[in-house]
């Protein structure tokens, strides 16, 4: 019988005197357990074997319950509305299972409430205050996708444009000469300027406000990682140093010094590229 009609409130109290009265105020139990074993014996041996009539024929409880039918289970399950709270991110989108949802711009860093009903595919977005922000098409959960509507899209780009402003980015910045820990990292950098301390920046620029400058910006928030070593790019230098060597040949001098009147005397390059400089005199 249906809970909420009101002609039903006499027979459900009456159900509940007649438990009372014969099985809880006797029922000998010390745990949760004992009551569930007691109450299921009470409903086999003493509620089922109540006599019933049930169209002129005389049944106990459990044959009419036996002759009865069960209805068949619904088609769709019973709504469900699933409730999260969420907190919108600065560029406006709720995460919700894996996937992000746009909203107003309006709702940056906002609390709001989604909604999902269960047989659909479609999640709603709430304000605290349950003003309908948006609504989406549930993506597959897990899918790391972004739903962003048109208008919501257009709304953020305006509110970005909008916040840009003509003063400078930052404000005339003062002299400040490096510090300890910039000087100390300074000085491992290179062996070479290592050997001169941190001073000797402002000897390479020419300027020792600008060198200051560099370390500073360069060190700031910076892990430095110190390599020991032969620098590949000195050894390729000096490899090509090697490579491009000039080697002149002086023919020895005949007769009156023919080389300096010699039609043949000129400067020649030896095959396979190399850059050998000779001189050759016939």
């Amino acid at each position: 019988m249906p809970a909420a009609a009101p002609q039903a409130q006499g027979a459900v109290e009456k159900g509940i005197g007649y438990l009372t009265q014969s099985w809880w105020r006797t029922a000998q139990v010390a745990s949760v357990e004992a009551v569930q074993a007691s109450a299921n014996r009470w409903c086999c041996e003493v509620a089922d074997a109540r006599v019933r009539c049930v169209d002129g024929a005389v049944l106990t409880v459990v044959e009419a319950a036996a002759s009865e039918s069960l209805l068949a289970l619904p088609a769709v399950a019973f709504a469900v509305t699933v409730t999260l709270n969420r907190a919108v991110s600065t560029n406006a989108l709720v995460s919700v299972w894996g996937n992000r949802y746009s909203v107003p711009p309006d709702l940056a860093s906002a609390s709001v409430v989604v909604t999902h009903r269960s047989g659909t595919d479609l999640i709603a977005v709430h304000t605290s205050g349950r003003w309908h922000a948006a609504t989406h098409r549930l993506a597959p959960s897990g899918a790391h996708r972004t739903v962003r509507h048109p208008e919501h899209a257009e709304a953020l780009q305006a509110a970005v444009l909008a916040a840009f402003s003509s003063p400078g980015p930052c404000r005339i910045k003062t002299n400040r000469p490096p510090r300890s820990r910039a000087a100390a990292i300074a000085a491992r950098l290179s062996p070479h300027i290592g050997a001169r301390g941190a001073s000797a920046w402002g000897d390479i620029f020419r300027d020792a406000t600008i060198a200051a400058a560099m370390l500073d910006r360069l060190l700031h928030r910076c892990a430095v990682i110190n390599i020991t070593g032969d620098s590949y790019r000195l050894r390729a230098h000096q490899a090509g140093n090697q490579r491009h060597t000039t080697t002149t040949i002086t023919p020895p001098r005949g007769g009156s010094g023919c080389h300096s009147r010699c039609p043949y005397w000129r400067n020649r390059r030896l095959r396979g590229g190399s850059r050998w400089r000779v001189q050759i005199c016939c």
